[in-house]
């Protein structure tokens, strides 16, 4: 019976799924703001058909990933904005994050690591309560730069 099983969801989301993302990323935006609306009509599904199931969501900010790689690798005629990303990129050095072994607070104008991120969605899908997990009362969703709420707890 799907009914009486419980678990978390967890949907990794992104900023560029609200507001305008820069010139260059109309389908990377478009894609992101669809799959945070299939994330909110999924939560509401379950909730309302009062499921064990409960469905989160989380932003983690900007990681240094293959898909980075790309984007860095763009011409500025494609991608205006390219060299802030290469920016963050070369900065990850000079702020001592090209590890992460324990959860840290994302640097401020580097990339994250995929490491880090995985330390905040082990929070969210370990350490939180149903209640918080859910975030039903926030409208907005977790974010990786709110670093009070789990750092503390994921040591």
């Amino acid at each position: 019976d799907p009914d009486s099983v419980a678990g978390r969801v967890l949907h990794v989301s992104s900023g560029a799924a609200h507001g305008a993302p820069p010139v260059g990323w109309s389908c990377y935006g478009i894609s992101k703001a669809a799959f945070f609306q299939s994330f909110k009509v999924l939560e509401r599904e379950f909730r309302e058909k009062g499921s064990k199931v409960i469905v989160g969501s989380f932003k983690p900010g900007v990681v240094d990933t293959a898909m980075q790689g790309k984007i860095r690798d763009s011409s500025k005629d494609d991608m205006p904005v390219v060299q802030n990303f290469r920016k963050m990129k070369d900065s990850m050095g000079s702020a001592g994050i090209l590890s992460a072994s324990e959860a840290k607070p994302p640097p401020k104008g580097a990339l994250d690591t995929a490491d880090n991120v995985s330390f905040f969605a082990e929070y969210l899908l370990l350490g939180t309560s149903d209640e918080e997990f859910s975030n039903k009362d926030d409208p907005n969703e977790w974010d990786i730069r709110n670093e009070a709420c789990w750092i503390k707890e994921v040591k």
